[in-house]
């Protein structure tokens, strides 16, 4: 989970924010990412059992 967070915080940091942030990008691209960010956790969550630490 915490490399999860941490992809995120290099996605949003990264030099295509300005392209994300821009006024030509359509309005629905940042829940696209958040999105894609939440179904990836989901999927490693339910990859491992509640007995893996």
């Amino acid at each position: 989970m915490l490399l999860l967070v941490l992809l995120a915080l290099f996605r949003f940091a990264l030099p295509l924010t300005i392209w994300w942030a821009s006024n030509t990008s359509p309005w629905f691209l940042p829940y696209l990412l958040w999105l894609f960010i939440i179904l990836i956790g989901a999927w490693l969550s339910a990859r491992h059992s509640h007995h893996d630490l």
